[in-house]
């Protein structure tokens, strides 16, 4: 039976997180990396999107 664990894509989401000029040792960055599988999701556990325009954003065409 599959549990649906995940394993989590940090170098997708950090970059693009509200928290990505925080230090890895710093919260809530320092719960994400102790956390480098979720259910279901490839998202870190604390990833809050920035908001900003991303390339994958541009690609979508999303404008933010």
């Amino acid at each position: 039976m599959e549990d649906g664990m995940k394993e989590v894509y940090f170098n997708k989401y950090c970059p693009k997180c509200r928290y990505a000029d925080k230090q890895e040792a710093e919260d809530p960055c320092y719960d994400c990396l102790t956390e480098p599988a979720m259910q279901y999701s490839h998202k870190p556990a604390q990833f809050v999107d920035s908001g900003k325009n991303t390339q994958d954003n541009a690609k979508i065409g999303k404008y933010i």
